[in-house]
């Protein structure tokens, strides 16, 4: 690594205004190379000045806050960012700019700054029956010309890259798969008191299956309730933490017909320091998603030791490796017989703990920031005719 501080420059409007899948992956990362790389400087631009005590660590050194300047970048945040922005990063002394949610300034060839962009997936391409058609064509015409402006791309994972080369025609030797970490405080074990704390704060019950996200469509959280309510196990509840929208009340309607409001608890906003607590004390964690980019939650799981059924293929198998129980993805007889085999077996579910504490390893602060800064020197070494390591 270099020992020339650097001066890097970062979209970070989904930092301060997004506390889902972006959101966590910028402030991650951002948190991360402060810590292993403090000696570069760290210049965060982001449409709106954050409020009072939000994110309070990213607005001290080595970060450097910038706000729209001017009548015209004021008045118009989003055009700032998307349109505008190339033209100041040079004026601020930037070497290289990352783009860290899919999107890169248009003028971006114009400023004379490297730039690296990380695409989280292109889900809106490999399954657009669930977006709408403006949305699918909004979202296509940023991620192809980020792709195609960057000097280099960092993908989340080994499937993202395959889809940016399918839909894109990008070639393999511009895209480097970096692993993300999650929060650090799923690397720390909560004390007892902590522990004893949240379940009695959250009236967790004694022995439940535990989902975290969104609960949407794409997640097939209606089939993992269904699954659930074909267990013959009267003592095992399902916690489902996540917030969302008309689906949402679908799943609760589900819930209610079939007369699982005692066995099913719903959760939302719940504060990242009492996570940890509520993940260890789970008999295993759910994540039936049909595809993401990644699935942190699998990530938060193994960190927290606790065994995790998600969906086979892509991704998945990418976050859990062999630590996880994999179902085919919509295939709820498949779920409800998992749900069994892990609830069921203690020994089986210390085999999946043993394994996933190896495999988390692949997953810590200190790995996305060496990863991510890797692509950074080799971006202002060689321009965009960068290899990955073990690039394919």
């Amino acid at each position: 690594m270099s020992t020339k501080a650097l001066h890097i420059g970062y979209d970070a409007k989904r930092a301060f205004a997004n506390h889902t899948g972006l959101g966590h992956y910028s402030r991650n990362l951002l948190v991360a190379m402060a810590k292993y790389y403090p000696e570069h400087h760290y210049h965060l631009y982001a449409p709106k000045v954050p409020k009072s005590g939000i994110e309070p660590l990213l607005q001290t050194a080595p970060f450097t806050m910038h706000h729209p300047q001017g009548w015209v970048n004021e008045t118009f945040p989003s055009l700032w960012r998307s349109v505008r922005l190339g033209r100041q990063l040079k004026s601020n002394g930037l070497q290289l700019y990352h783009g860290l949610s899919n999107e890169l300034p248009v003028d971006i060839s114009k400023s004379g700054v490297r730039s690296v962009v990380t695409i989280h997936d292109l889900i809106f391409l490999d399954h657009p029956e669930l977006y709408p058609a403006i949305d699918r064509q909004i979202y296509r015409a940023k991620s192809s010309m980020a792709c195609e402006k960057a000097d280099h791309i960092i993908a989340i994972s080994e499937q993202t890259k395959q889809s940016i080369i399918q839909h894109f025609g990008i070639p393999a030797n511009k895209i480097t798969v970096v692993y993300q970490s999650c929060n650090p405080v799923f690397l720390e074990t909560p004390s007892k008191e902590h522990l004893a704390q949240v379940k009695a704060h959250y009236q967790l019950p004694e022995w439940y299956l535990l989902y975290v996200g969104s609960i949407a469509e794409r997640k097939q959280t209606l089939q993992l309730v269904q699954a659930f309510h074909a267990l013959n196990q009267p003592n095992l509840k399902l916690v489902l933490v996540g917030n969302g929208g008309s689906y949402k009340q679908k799943v609760l309607q589900y819930v209610i017909t079939h007369q699982l409001t005692d066995r099913v608890l719903f959760l939302q906003n719940i504060p990242t320091e009492d996570l940890p607590s509520i993940y260890r004390q789970a008999l295993a964690v759910v994540y039936p998603s049909l595809m993401e980019g990644f699935g942190i939650p699998i990530i938060e799981a193994i960190h927290s030791g606790t065994p995790v059924i998600t969906t086979a293929g892509g991704c998945f198998e990418e976050a859990g490796g062999d630590a996880a129980k994999y179902v085919p993805a919509g295939d709820v007889p498949a779920l409800t017989n998992a749900f069994n085999e892990v609830t069921q077996s203690a020994e089986l579910r210390q085999q999946m703990i043993a394994k996933g504490s190896a495999h988390a390893r692949n997953f810590t602060p200190k790995t996305f920031a060496d990863g991510v800064m890797g692509v950074y020197e080799r971006v202002l070494q060689n321009g965009n005719t960068v290899r990955s390591k073990g690039a394919q």
